[in-house]
């Protein structure tokens, strides 16, 4: 499915100059809803002006018909359609026991909801093994009364990381699943003790979190003090501490495999300007999710800024 990359890449840089930088970003916080909206429009979103949030389903299968249509690789595509797949195989299990999670899927990846329906019913289906089995583990657990949202959460995260790991041979894909795994990894350890929620894949060990969570601080900024996640890590013990905010930490953390390919923004080969563009597109929507939910609940700037993701620019 290899599509040539030179063309790719040319596409993906001129489509970043449509991203919602700093300075579009900014006057969306100082606007109200209907401005955004309208703003959103003129900078190419398909707006519904009636429920912000189909403005936001829309933009999303927006970006993963794109990735349809011009992913460089076989190996990137798969690695955006499993997070789709893995998020509405979480939510057909849930929806299964809990009520009101129609609206809650997000575009169909490689796999249809109709068919992670069937699975989730024990009725055969067209869903891959590895899907199939974190179904099967997660109705047990609801069936048994063991199911919370975080030990849920956790078995289906660890089920999607160990499917990534299983077929992704790219370095820089690999090196960008294990950032967003120690990202995750360090948010949860700063926030509980509870080893069963970390997830299992990054460079961080479960012995390499316990020690960072109860060493002196000292020694712990002077053996990572020049590795890739130093700086992560110091942000996570002044957290811990109180001496930073949590929010602005847990902002480093959830965007930290971006953060982690931003000194390689402008290369211009191979996959990694799709990547880029992806990553940096995807954080937008969310970004802007964030923005539009906080303007319709009357939310101030602050709090609403507090709440993105890393962006383009931001």
């Amino acid at each position: 499915m290899a599509r040539d990359k030179t063309y790719v890449n040319a596409i993906c840089r001129s489509r970043e100059a449509a991203l919602i930088g700093s300075d579009k970003m900014s006057r969306l916080l100082d606007s109200d809803l209907a401005d955004c909206l309208r703003l959103l429009g003129e900078w190419g979103w398909q707006v519904d002006e009636e429920d912000y949030r189909a403005t936001v389903a829309c933009e999303r299968k927006r970006l993963v018909d794109f990735v349809r249509d011009f992913a460089p690789t076989e190996e990137v595509e798969r690695w955006v359609m499993a997070g789709y797949d893995f998020f509405n195989a979480e939510i057909a299990v849930r929806a299964s026991f809990l009520e009101g999670l129609e609206g809650a899927y997000l575009p169909e990846g490689n796999v249809k909801i109709e068919e992670l329906a069937k699975a989730v019913a024990g009725e055969k289906c067209d869903v891959p093994v590895p899907i199939k089995e974190v179904i099967a583990k997660g109705m047990e657990a609801y069936r048994e009364d063991k199911a919370t949202g975080a030990k849920t959460s956790t078995l289906f995260a660890n089920a999607y990381y160990a499917y990534l790991l299983s077929f992704v041979r790219t370095r820089v894909l690999k090196r960008l699943i294990q950032a967003e795994i120690d990202g995750k990894n360090l948010s949860v350890a700063i926030r509980t003790e509870g080893e069963p929620l970390l997830l299992d894949g990054g460079t961080l060990t479960k012995e390499d979190l316990r020690w960072i969570m109860v060493a002196d601080r000292s020694k712990v900024e002077r053996k990572y003090a020049y590795a890739p996640l130093g700086d992560l890590i110091r942000k996570a013990l002044a957290a811990k501490e109180g001496k930073e905010a949590l929010v602005a930490f847990e902002k480093d953390a959830s965007s930290w495999g971006l953060k982690s390919l931003e000194s390689k923004r402008y290369e211009s080969e191979g996959i990694l300007p799709f990547v880029l563009y992806y990553l940096y597109k995807s954080a937008e929507i969310d970004n802007v999710r964030v923005l539009l939910a906080g303007k319709r609940a009357g939310a101030d700037r602050d709090n609403i800024k507090a709440r993105f993701k890393v962006g383009y620019g931001f």
